[in-house]
């Protein structure tokens, strides 16, 4: 437990033997390593970890000895943006709506917050490893999704029928009934068993929609398919890889960001002849981002992730490389 303590104060770069201002500092560093991990998965869990690391990196501010505060030359302009829009905020036709939405825009902070709680060259490594690895979880976890399928595509949907009175087509999925998900049609009869009407949540692409259906409503049969009016079921697999987040827009935003970052790493460890399990390492999590970001199907994502490689590669490596990444 002491070896852990130690190991953290020192990816912190804690300086200070004073009680309470360690245990900020601490906290501050733990917090933005949570925030970094739970980033590709929850924006609610990344919002809390930040606002609870950012809150003991203020209250750090109050204790001697206080810490000087690092903007850069990037923070400085973050803040003028931030600056700026306060203004246009004051003076636009509605500036309490306009106030209200700055809450998006001073997310700016976690910049500010994070330039000056990583103090070391060892955490910048720490933390980046953190960042792909808890990405990594979510890029392989969407083809396995793909594999496997999700919830109950309907066929042979009979006209007249249950499902079709409430107008579900062929081609649509069952994937939740009553917010629970299911994987087999008994799932939706054995709600109904317990309740008298249910809802179900059907996927069609590329949205959502919810319907209402009855106990009374269904066939009196004993094959739940036939029960609920269509013919034939499988596993979807029409849907587009949206990690944990629920959205593949949000999904895709991040694979392309985290993307960028380890194709830089990949192309730095190429470029000074590093250890070839380091290449490889950093090669199969580039190639697991791009495919999780091609089952996204977000064309904005995929293009932008292109061009940021692309510059990169033009930037940071000989001429023969960018051929050969042309």
């Amino acid at each position: 437990m002491r070896s852990a303590v130690n190991l953290l104060e020192s990816l912190a770069g804690i300086e200070t033997h004073d009680r309470v201002p360690r245990v900020l500092e601490m906290a501050a560093f733990v917090f933005l390593a949570l925030m970094i991990l739970f980033a590709p998965h929850s924006i609610a869990a990344t919002q809390t970890a930040w606002l609870i690391g950012m809150t003991a990196w203020l209250v750090r501010l109050f204790f001697k000895p206080r810490p000087v505060i690092t903007l850069t030359a990037v923070g400085l302009a973050l803040c003028a943006l931030f600056a700026w829009s306060l203004i246009s905020s004051i003076l636009s036709y509605e500036p309490w709506i306009s106030l209200d939405k700055l809450r998006g825009a001073s997310t700016f902070l976690i910049f500010v917050y994070s330039v000056n709680v990583i103090k070391n060259r060892r955490a910048v490594i720490f933390l980046t490893i953190a960042l792909i690895g808890s990405c990594m979880i979510a890029a392989l976890s969407a083809p396995v999704q793909k594999l496997m399928g999700r919830g109950v595509e309907v066929a042979g949907v009979v006209a007249g029928g249950p499902l079709a009175s409430v107008g579900v087509a062929d081609g649509d999925t069952i994937v939740r009934v009553n917010g629970l998900k299911i994987s087999k049609p008994e799932d939706v009869v054995a709600a109904l068993d317990q309740r008298q009407i249910v809802r179900l949540t059907l996927y069609r692409p590329d949205y959502e929609y919810s319907v209402e259906i009855a106990g009374p409503m269904l066939n009196q049969a004993r094959d739940p398919a036939t029960a609920l009016g269509f013919s034939s079921w499988k596993p979807s697999r029409k849907f587009r890889a949206a990690g944990f987040y629920g959205h593949y827009t949000t999904f895709a935003e991040v694979l392309q960001l985290v993307g960028a970052v380890t194709f830089g790493l990949l192309l730095t460890a190429f470029a000074t002849s590093q250890r070839l399990q380091k290449v490889l390492l950093l090669g199969l999590s580039v190639c697991s981002i791009a495919l999780a970001l091609l089952l996204s199907v977000t064309r904005a994502s995929q293009l932008a992730l292109m061009i940021s490689s692309m510059s990169t590669v033009i930037l940071g490596a000989s001429r023969r490389f960018v051929l050969v990444a042309a």
